[in-house]
């Protein structure tokens, strides 16, 4: 059970990077817009792009990003914690460049290659914000159970002894 709650908390946490990712990619889009006294989309639009890109996580979290962390869990599990995390970004930049040449290809995008190229920059934020809840929540439980069985109770053996002077 807690591994699932690992999963899902590095999911929220992968979500909310693709949220924040598309946020930061409106607000390029502002500055450009701005620079060039082009038109900037109306009042709607950046909120409008959040809700789109929330909705692009909810579909990318568990098509790529816990497929890959999953994979690289699975897979290095003996190699150790650099190992798994450079399995699990490989297996996300090798599923975000195919589903991104897939749908290239199934909607007659004209740049194709740009895309591809981009689409691993995009994706290794979430996967390490991923990566990283997920991890640190380990780590984190494993050193609270350290602590918990160090704890002494109130007035147990450590509070009875008295040096004598």
């Amino acid at each position: 059970m807690a591994i699932v709650a690992r999963h899902l908390a590095g999911a929220v946490a992968a979500w909310l990077v693709v949220v924040v990712e598309g946020v930061v990619a409106y607000l390029g889009l502002l500055v450009c817009a701005v620079a060039t006294n082009s038109n900037l989309g109306g009042p709607l639009a950046g909120p409008l792009l959040a809700v789109l890109a929330g909705l692009v996580g909810l579909v990318t979290v568990p098509l790529l990003f816990i497929p890959a962390v999953v994979a690289g869990d699975l897979t290095g599990r003996r190699r150790g914690l650099l190992a798994q995390c450079l399995i699990a970004c490989a297996v996300a930049v090798v599923l975000s460049v195919g589903f991104t040449a897939g749908g290239g290809v199934a909607t007659d995008l004209p740049r194709i290659g740009l895309a591809m190229a981009i689409s691993p920059i995009v994706v290794l934020p979430p996967v390490l914000a991923y990566l990283g809840v997920f991890y640190g929540s380990y780590w984190l439980a494993r050193k609270l159970r350290v602590w918990r069985a160090l704890r002494l109770p109130v007035g147990g053996p450590a509070y009875r002894y008295r040096p004598r002077t």
